[in-house]
């Protein structure tokens, strides 16, 4: 590749990324994310018992986590490929 193309290989991702970063631009312009209910939901989940609420979101990652890898730590026969096998 000489240097031109890359120059032009360079100017369209500059190109690209600008467009991106404009079209972006209309969320700022949400009604609903600006209404007196998105401000209340908002003040209800940040303000008044933040931690607690946090933890709810948090708390069934650490199962996920833990059924993840009790998964891959299956012996290969109790693992799908194996019984397709052989069904």
């Amino acid at each position: 590749m000489g240097i031109a193309a890359e120059h032009e290989l360079k100017m369209r991702a500059l190109a690209l990324g600008i467009l991106l970063t404009l079209v972006g631009s209309p969320v700022l312009a949400c009604n609903i994310c600006h209404s007196e209910t998105a401000t209340e939901v908002r003040h209800q989940v940040l303000h008044q018992d933040f931690a607690r609420n946090a933890a709810a979101a948090a708390a069934p990652f650490p199962f996920l986590l833990g059924a993840v890898l009790l998964m891959a730590r299956l012996p290969k026969r109790f693992r799908t490929e194996e019984i397709l096998e052989h069904a």
